[in-house]
């Protein structure tokens, strides 16, 4: 069905990325923020459908979409995101000098217990990404020597990359 859909005479666009990139152009903010909702209720549903056989039931997904959206507009504008970063302790990322990278380290614990994840983001002077590693590493340690491992890795990565 999907191939199709893709195939379909007129279809502009070779893979879903290219059209959302498109919507990312063409889209005002509310627009865009509703049809990203919209497909993520619908990934959603998929699940639900795929994973523990409920019925595919997307009842006006747009009217749904809408209301979600004002929901959390309105649960956002009772505490301004900054405060609520300063009360919890959270810090913005800061934007290095310029002509210094500025690389980003953390590790994901585990769900399995099994393995855990390492992410490496490297970012110039406007932020932008200039390199970036995901690793995958046994969990059998403490949180504290695996948060070391994903900095020690994230060095290692830096210094690779010279």
């Amino acid at each position: 069905m999907s191939r199709s859909v893709w195939c379909e005479e007129g279809w502009q666009f070779a893979s879903l990325g290219d059209y959302f990139i498109s919507c990312l152009r063409l889209l005002q903010q509310q627009e865009l923020e509703i049809f990203c909702v919209m497909l993520w209720r619908i990934w959603f549903h998929r699940n639900q459908v795929l994973y523990s056989s409920a019925p595919f039931d997307l009842p006006n997904i747009f009217s749904w979409a809408q209301e979600y959206l004002s929901e959390f507009s309105a649960a956002i504008d009772v505490v301004p995101a900054e405060r609520l970063a300063d009360q919890l302790g959270i810090h913005r990322w800061k934007a290095p000098d310029q002509g210094v990278f500025k690389g980003n380290t953390d590790a994901a614990e585990p769900k399995d217990g099994q393995k855990v994840g390492i992410r490496i983001v490297v970012r110039n002077a406007q932020g932008m990404v200039m390199g970036s590693s995901t690793q995958c590493v046994d969990a059998m340690l403490s949180p504290q020597i695996i948060e070391a491992m994903a900095m020690l890795r994230g060095i290692q990565f830096a210094m690779d990359s010279v």
